[in-house]
């Protein structure tokens, strides 16, 4: 059948989805989690100490209360952009069936 649209309703290009800045800051939240515990040198100190604890420990032991909490902002900010873009695949598939019609 021929492609008739009618011209009270012109079609509607899809809506880009506008998860494409938040794909970067995603692995800008991850990487500090991975990359600075195998910076050794960074950490491989006894001094200072806290509560008799050397530099060395403590400071991994800081490192996974970060790492939960930037996972954690980068799960739903990918979340978040997944919800978006199928939104938008959608929103563009109903224009492809409504065209049709």
């Amino acid at each position: 059948m021929a492609d008739v649209r009618r011209p009270d309703r012109p079609a509607t290009p899809p809506r880009p989805a506008r998860t494409a800045g938040t794909w970067p800051l995603i692995v800008a939240l991850l990487v500090p989690a991975v990359v600075i515990p195998l910076l050794v040198p960074l950490y491989d100190s006894e001094e200072p100490t806290l509560a008799g604890w050397p530099f060395y420990f403590w400071f991994q032991m800081a490192m996974i209360p970060l790492a939960v909490v930037l996972t954690v902002a980068a799960y739903y900010l990918a979340k978040r952009a997944d919800r978006h873009a199928r939104e938008a695949r959608a929103h563009a598939g109903d224009g492809e069936r409504g065209a049709g019609r």
